[in-house]
């Protein structure tokens, strides 16, 4: 049993589209002084932007000894599926369909897998038509922990997904409904990424956190209005990028990086009207936030750096009115840049 997905590793090609961000500001000199626009800046944390390495596809394998379990729950209204393994090497999946065009189908799925010494769990959840729907996957393990969600048209649905294991791996997509919820939590080991692709909707919410776990990626894509995303990695989180990604109006993006989380990377891209972006990097030295806002109406940026070496905070806006307020404190060798057009 395979399953293969579109996953972080685009969001490579996508931050390429800060390379020229540089441009904008370059560096210079006035009456013989030398003026930082932050280009050198930026040149300087390519090796932090190339750390991105994201993941290549979900690739849950099947074997005969491995524990399997397939739940099919078609035009179903209230209904609900579990699934429950311990051990090694369990693989799950679990479709909920409601009839089509349905509203408060309020189906739910949970799947919990995994023990101390587990070694690969998987797990897939799709949920189609229907609104008020939950998915669950809570994987624990030392090992290689997959999971996928997919809930579509339909409104006020939500995904969580909690993993504990090493190189973990979580997909969540919503598209075509409004007020949904995604979370997920991701705890220790190193390597563990998280995509949340939320589109045609409004009122959408994804959350992340990544703790306790190095070189770990999470990716957010939203498009619609009054959306917002929320990423935390924290303690410990060296190498860790955050990359999210709105188009649509009145958005809104918080990415909090700190504590001990050396060379982390936030890169905040908000197209189209109105959106505020605030951006928090403590104890993190050679990390780098850029944000870009364009289009219409009202655009927010507010970057906190403190206790930080070497850090990059840039703004690029572009809109009726802005504001872009860097704060950097307790530090050395910090570069803050602006640009307004």
């Amino acid at each position: 049993m395979k399953l293969q997905l579109t996953t972080i590793a685009a969001a490579i090609a996508l931050s390429a589209s800060a390379a020229s961000w540089a441009n904008q500001a370059p560096d210079y000199t006035h009456n013989n002084v030398y003026k930082s626009g932050g280009e050198t800046a930026f040149q300087q944390q390519e090796t932090i932007r190339s750390s991105m390495n994201g993941f290549d596809s979900l690739n849950i394998s099947g074997a005969p000894s491995v524990r399997e379990t397939d739940h099919d729950q078609n035009n179903q209204i209230d209904s609900t599926a579990n699934s429950l393994q311990t051990g090694t090497e369990q693989y799950s999946r679990i479709l909920q369909m409601g009839p089509s065009g349905g509203t408060w189908q309020e189906n739910n799925a949970y799947v919990e897998q995994g023990s101390s010494g587990s070694e690969e769990n998987g797990s897939i959840v799709e949920q189609k038509n229907g609104s008020y729907n939950t998915a669950t996957v809570i994987q624990k393990g030392s090992g290689l922990n997959e999971s996928r969600i997919v809930q579509s048209y339909g409104d006020t649905n939500t995904a969580t997904v909690n993993q504990y294991g090493m190189s973990d791996q979580s997909d969540i997509i919503q598209y075509n409904g409004n007020t949904n919820i995604a979370t997920v939590d991701q705890y220790g080991g190193s390597n563990n990424q998280s995509f949340i692709e939320q589109r045609n909707g409004d009122l959408n919410t994804a959350k992340v956190e990544q703790r306790n776990s190095d070189s770990s990626d999470s990716y957010i894509k939203q498009d619609g209005g009054g959306n917002t995303a929320e990423v935390r990695q924290v303690n410990n989180s060296d190498l860790s990028d955050s990359i999210i990604r709105q188009t649509g109006y009145d958005n809104e993006a918080y990415v909090d990086q700190e504590n001990n989380s050396q060379q982390t990377w936030s890169f905040i891209e908000q197209r189209d009207d109105g959106h505020f972006a605030e951006v928090t990097q403590n104890n993190a030295n050679f990390s780098a936030s850029y944000i870009y806002q364009g289009g219409n109406g009202q655009h927010d940026a507010y970057v906190t750096q403190q206790t930080e070496t070497g850090s990059l905070s840039m703004v690029r806006q572009n809109g009726t009115a802005a504001i872009a307020n860097h704060t950097q404190t307790g530090g050395s060798g910090n570069v803050a840049s602006s640009y307004q057009w």
